[in-house]
C-alpha cells in the first residue's frame, strides 16, 4: 500500500485497537468514510479527527514526520488510559458459554473494558457464584492470563478452565497417576471437588489478581 494519509490513519486505528466504523464514530465521520478515503482526508475531516484523539500527532498522520502519537506517547483509550492497561470484561457467568464462542460473536471494542491493576493480564471475568469464597466472592473480577498449551504446572494454584459448559475457577489438584483429568478444588468448603477430562478444556487461565467490590 502507497504511504499517504490514509494509510496512516490506518495504521493509527490498528494500534488504538479500534475498527474503522468504531473510528469514524467517534470522529464523527460517516460511516465508511476512510475505507472509501482516495489518499489524504480534508482539513476539515482532520480536525475532527484530531479533536477525537488529541494524542495522534498531525505531522506525522499528514506528512510522515516524526512519531505516530505526540512526544511518543503510547495510545490511550477516549479515557486517557495506556491501551495496554484496558481488558475485556467478558460478560458471562460460570455456567454459560465457552470464551471462544463469545469471541467468535462479539469484537474485543465491543466488550466493556476495564483497567487492570497488574501488567500481563488479557480479560477479566466476573465471578457469579460462591464456590471459591472468601477469596473470590460473588460479584468480584478476576483479571486472567491465557497459558500456553494447557500448562497448569503448579498444583494448588487457582486457575479459569475455559470448557463446554463456561468457565471454572477453581485450585487444580491432579489425579493420581490419571494424567487425563485434573481435579476441580474450591475454597469453599460447602462445595465438593469434581473432576475434568482434559479434552473438554479449550484453554487455561493464571489468574493474576482479584478485584473485591465491596
Amino acid at each position: 500500500m502507497e504511504e499517504n494519509a490514509k494509510s496512516r490513519l490506518l495504521l493509527v486505528i490498528k494500534e488504538l485497537q479500534l475498527s474503522q466504523r468504531k473510528f469514524e464514530e467517534q470522529a464523527k465521520l460517516s460511516n465508511g468514510y476512510i475505507r472509501n478515503l482516495k489518499a489524504s482526508p480534508s482539513s476539515a475531516v482532520l480536525q475532527k479527527i484530531f479533536s477525537a484523539f488529541p494524542k495522534i500527532n498531525k505531522d506525522w498522520v499528514i506528512y510522515g514526520n516524526g512519531d505516530m502519537f505526540d512526544k511518543q506517547t503510547r495510545p490511550t483509550s477516549n479515557t486517557g488510559i495506556p491501551q495496554e492497561k484496558l481488558v475485556p470484561l467478558i460478560p458471562v457467568s460460570s455456567r454459560t458459554d465457552r470464551f471462544d464462542k463469545f469471541y467468535l460473536s462479539v469484537r474485543r471494542e465491543e466488550c466493556k473494558q476495564l483497567y487492570s491493576p497488574v501488567n500481563g493480564a488479557d480479560i477479566a471475568v466476573p465471578i457469579t457464584e460462591e464456590s471459591m469464597a472468601p477469596e473470590y466472592s460473588n460479584g468480584s473480577i478476576v483479571f486472567l492470563k491465557k497459558l500456553d498449551d494447557n500448562a497448569f504446572n503448579e498444583w494448588g494454584k487457582v486457575y479459569v478452565l475455559n470448557t463446554n459448559n463456561g468457565p471454572i475457577i477453581k485450585k487444580l489438584m491432579p489425579v493420581g497417576n490419571d494424567n487425563s483429568r485434573v481435579s476441580c478444588v474450591s475454597i469453599n468448603p460447602e462445595y465438593p471437588p469434581f473432576l475434568v477430562t482434559l479434552k473438554d478444556i479449550y484453554g487455561v487461565y493464571k489468574v493474576l489478581a482479584c478485584l473485591s467490590i465491596k
